[in-house]
């Protein structure tokens, strides 16, 4: 299957062989890279610590962990309790 082609920041739209397509997986290194070049930059400047970074992190996944084992339980017991009505 191909990856999907989005149009780049250089896309003309009146002009196609001006063009420049980028997968999905291109963008996201692409974001990926502007980010860690961003902290880079914040803690280069002393505003964040690279310790305070991570445990931001950290606690970012530990919270999204647990709405996804939330909404997960939470399927599950609707599932259930449709059963338990046929």
């Amino acid at each position: 299957m191909e990856p999907e082609h989005v149009h780049g920041p250089d896309c003309n739209h009146d002009n196609d062989d001006n063009t420049e397509d980028f997968s999905t997986e291109e963008l996201v290194f692409a974001a990926n890279d502007k980010v860690d070049i961003l902290v880079d930059l914040l803690v280069k400047k002393g505003l964040i610590t690279e310790d305070e970074y991570e445990q931001e992190l950290n606690r970012y996944y530990k919270e999204l962990e647990a709405e996804e084992n939330n909404d997960s339980n939470n399927s599950e017991n609707n599932n259930q309790s449709d059963s338990s009505q046929e």
